[in-house]
């Protein structure tokens, strides 16, 4: 048996005419609507179900409550990380944390430095460095926030290094639109 060029052309186009439907078939991609701004619907104009609202709605003040909190945690991080961190080389302490403390606090940072014989001995070198391990919020509603911390700190004295940990608790006040913190004690 025989196959001219015919039935060779044939089967040819046969085969790739398979192959384009398959092809068709199996990679087609779902048409995508294009939406013009002019079709879509203002949110304003959507209708829920009640159910739905109310569900949202403790949603919404669920995602506020995460919010209240990581606000209160980070600004307590940034806070005693730089008043917990500090050498007596360095000059410019104070403005290092004043935009996040209140005045009362600023007293207390005052006492807390001067009382603190490291800080005025320049000859040796001496620092710590401090790092948030865990905080937990013990108290917070729209005014005020305690929040517990607890610190690891690298004590540096004359190139030596000793690592420690210590717990500080922080009363924070909302003043302003913004946390600032109130008081230290530190554990």
């Amino acid at each position: 048996m025989q196959i001219n060029k015919k039935q060779i052309i044939i089967l040819v186009i046969l085969i790739i005419i398979i192959l384009l439907t398959f092809l068709i078939i199996f990679f087609k991609k779902p048409k995508q609507e294009i939406i013009k701004p002019e079709d879509q619907i203002p949110p304003q104009q959507v209708m829920e179900e009640p159910k739905k609202e109310e569900f949202n709605s403790l949603e919404f003040e669920s995602n506020a409550k995460i919010d209240e909190n990581s606000l209160v945690i980070e600004t307590a991080r940034n806070f005693i990380e730089r008043y917990g961190s500090w050498s007596n080389q360095t000059e410019d302490f104070y403005e290092l944390i004043s935009p996040m403390i209140t005045d009362h606090m600023y007293s207390q940072a005052k006492n807390y430095i001067s009382s603190n014989a490291n800080f005025s001995d320049n000859k040796n070198y001496y620092g710590i460095t401090t790092k948030l391990i865990n905080a937990t919020i013990l108290e917070l509603d729209n005014n005020s926030a305690l929040v517990s911390l607890q610190l690891q700190q690298i004590e540096s004295k004359n190139g030596e290094e000793a690592t420690f940990y210590k717990k500080a608790d922080l009363s924070l006040v909302f003043v302003n639109d913004k946390w600032l913190v109130d008081s230290v004690s530190w554990k």
